[in-house]
């Protein structure tokens, strides 16, 4: 009676081993998804700062030119179309 009863605490004791290790490898997967979505969202990220970041860099050249445009016509150039 003494072994049966150690034989069935075994039993229990893996039973709840098995059960925290599949809880556990449930908690892994997720996290291995969440972090696979975190890469992934983290690439969309650096694309869109490199696309503002060209799109900052065209803005300030359009402007620069733009100024120097003004600033020749105001001179009496007349490098555009532009008439105050």
């Amino acid at each position: 009676a003494e072994d049966r009863a150690a034989h069935e605490k075994a039993q229990k004791e893996a039973a709840e081993a098995a059960e925290k290790l599949r809880e556990l490898a449930q908690k892994a997967a997720t996290a291995a998804e969440a972090r696979t979505k975190l890469i992934a969202a983290h690439g969309d990220a650096v694309r869109a700062l490199k696309t503002a970041s060209n799109a900052m860099s065209a803005a300030a050249a359009q402007s620069r030119e733009a100024d120097r445009m003004l600033a020749a016509d105001k001179a009496g150039k007349r490098l555009s179309d532009y008439a105050p």
